[in-house]
């Protein structure tokens, strides 16, 4: 990795070198944001999500319609 470092640097100029430059690393991904991931990848509802969430059954596109749709009855509730 230092010889790619030494050979291409990374510039603002030149993205692909500083995706060579992570690809060749040990780029990880926390646990938590792997489990989310797999379940967008899955069309589920992430559980760390549904924590925060209200309770839904429901596959994850139709999930995030219904919730599009209580924030903006929340948004033009009258105050």
């Amino acid at each position: 990795m230092e010889a790619a470092l030494w050979k291409y640097p990374t510039t603002y100029t030149q993205s692909m070198k500083t995706v060579l430059v992570q690809e060749m690393g040990l780029v990880g991904m926390p646990s938590e944001l792997e489990k989310v991931t797999g379940g967008i990848l899955k069309g589920k509802i992430p559980g760390l999500w549904m924590k925060k969430s209200c309770p839904s059954l429901k596959p994850l596109g139709s999930y995030v319609n219904d919730l599009i749709a209580r924030l903006k009855f929340l948004q033009e509730w009258p105050s």
